[in-house]
């Protein structure tokens, strides 16, 4: 509410948009091409590295962009439908008919951990770019507005 509004021609990627769009995808790409290069060497099944890293680490940056700016503001509809599609990538991987339906292959504990570090990776920076954005080293955190303590007291004024 304190920025001004965007011009009606401006396009829905303006404002920088495009460049954070292209930013965060190339970091996620980078991340799964090495960690999938890395896994072929290795002998651990690339395709099933790619496919959970790319899908996990697009959930990280929604939740990420869409963390709340106010300590329980959240969205949880967000929170249940990363959730929902965290588990239903993991399903793809561990359960044995969809990784027949998918072509997936088996994964064991450590390279399952390995893919969600992986994952995270873009996610927890992104916060973490947005926090230091937000709350720079020349901007002193504003103290929080007690808003429903003034409306009490006038309550009792009256």
């Amino acid at each position: 509410m304190r920025r001004p509004p965007r011009s009606p021609s401006e396009s829905v990627l303006g404002a920088g948009l495009t460049r954070a769009v292209l930013s965060i995808g190339t970091v996620i790409a980078v991340l799964a091409l090495g960690a999938g290069v890395l896994a072929h060497r290795s002998g651990v099944p690339a395709q099933t590295m790619v496919f959970l890293i790319l899908g996990l680490a697009q959930l990280g940056v929604a939740l990420a962009v869409r963390a709340p700016r106010r300590p329980g503001a959240g969205n949880r509809w967000l929170g249940l439908a990363v959730l929902a599609s965290a588990a239903l990538l993991l399903g793809a991987v561990l359960l044995v008919p969809l990784r027949q339906l998918l072509g997936t292959a088996a994964l064991t504990p450590p390279q399952l951990l390995a893919a969600l570090a992986v994952a995270a990776l873009p996610g927890a920076g992104l916060a973490i770019l947005r926090r230091a954005h937000r709350i720079g080293p020349s901007d002193p955190v504003p103290p929080p507005v007690p808003r429903r303590t003034v409306e009490l007291e006038e309550v009792g004024r009256r």
